[in-house]
Protein backbone atom coordinates (compact mmCIF):
# COMPACT_ATOMS: atom_id res chain seq x y z
CA UNK A 1 0.00 0.00 0.00
CA UNK A 2 0.98 3.22 -0.99
CA UNK A 3 1.50 5.92 1.70
CA UNK A 4 -0.47 9.34 1.17
CA UNK A 5 2.11 12.14 -0.47
CA UNK A 6 0.05 15.24 -0.41
CA UNK A 7 -2.61 16.17 2.14
CA UNK A 8 -5.31 19.02 2.28
CA UNK A 9 -5.57 20.31 5.85
CA UNK A 10 -9.28 22.00 6.60
CA UNK A 11 -9.06 23.37 10.28
CA UNK A 12 -10.07 26.53 11.94
CA UNK A 13 -8.10 26.24 14.56
CA UNK A 14 -4.88 27.83 13.88
CA UNK A 15 -2.42 26.59 16.71
CA UNK A 16 -3.96 22.67 16.31
CA UNK A 17 -3.73 22.96 12.33
CA UNK A 18 0.45 24.00 12.81
CA UNK A 19 0.21 21.27 15.35
CA UNK A 20 -1.15 18.52 13.06
CA UNK A 21 0.88 20.53 9.70
CA UNK A 22 3.94 19.86 11.49
CA UNK A 23 3.63 16.35 12.59
CA UNK A 24 2.82 15.17 9.36
CA UNK A 25 5.63 16.90 7.78
CA UNK A 26 7.90 15.71 9.93
CA UNK A 27 6.67 11.85 8.34
CA UNK A 28 7.54 12.98 5.38
CA UNK A 29 3.99 14.31 4.17
CA UNK A 30 3.17 17.88 1.84
CA UNK A 31 0.51 19.62 3.86
CA UNK A 32 -1.60 22.19 2.28
CA UNK A 33 -3.92 24.26 5.14
CA UNK A 34 -7.13 26.39 4.54
CA UNK A 35 -9.23 27.71 7.63
CA UNK A 36 -12.66 27.49 6.25
CA UNK A 37 -15.47 26.01 4.31
CA UNK A 38 -15.08 28.54 1.19
CA UNK A 39 -11.37 28.11 1.02
CA UNK A 40 -11.62 24.17 0.98
CA UNK A 41 -14.16 24.13 -1.50
CA UNK A 42 -12.01 26.10 -3.74
CA UNK A 43 -8.91 24.76 -3.66
CA UNK A 44 -10.86 21.19 -3.97
CA UNK A 45 -12.39 22.71 -7.35
CA UNK A 46 -9.51 24.46 -8.32
CA UNK A 47 -7.51 20.89 -9.65
CA UNK A 48 -5.26 20.28 -6.87
CA UNK A 49 -4.63 16.87 -6.57
CA UNK A 50 -4.69 15.72 -2.50
CA UNK A 51 -3.93 12.03 -1.48
CA UNK A 52 -5.92 12.72 1.28
CA UNK A 53 -8.33 15.43 3.17
CA UNK A 54 -8.50 15.92 6.45
CA UNK A 55 -11.68 17.65 7.19
CA UNK A 56 -12.61 19.29 10.77
CA UNK A 57 -16.26 18.44 11.10
CA UNK A 58 -17.32 21.77 13.11
CA UNK A 59 -15.67 24.70 11.00
CA UNK A 60 -17.27 27.54 12.89
CA UNK A 61 -20.54 28.20 12.11
CA UNK A 62 -20.03 25.37 8.89
CA UNK A 63 -20.46 21.78 9.13
CA UNK A 64 -17.60 19.61 7.81
CA UNK A 65 -19.64 17.46 5.65
CA UNK A 66 -20.96 20.26 3.75
CA UNK A 67 -17.94 20.55 2.64
CA UNK A 68 -17.71 17.10 0.94
CA UNK A 69 -21.47 17.96 -0.08
CA UNK A 70 -20.49 20.68 -1.97
CA UNK A 71 -17.27 20.11 -3.74
CA UNK A 72 -19.17 16.64 -5.01
CA UNK A 73 -22.35 19.17 -6.07
CA UNK A 74 -19.60 21.62 -8.20
CA UNK A 75 -17.48 18.67 -9.93
CA UNK A 76 -14.59 19.37 -7.94
CA UNK A 77 -12.00 16.54 -6.79
CA UNK A 78 -12.24 14.50 -3.57
CA UNK A 79 -9.65 11.68 -2.47
CA UNK A 80 -10.99 8.14 -3.35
Amino acid sequence: MEIAKSILLVDDDAPLARSISEGLRLLGFEVSWVSDRAQAVATLCANHTFDAVLLDLDLDGDRGEDVVAEVRATGGGLPR
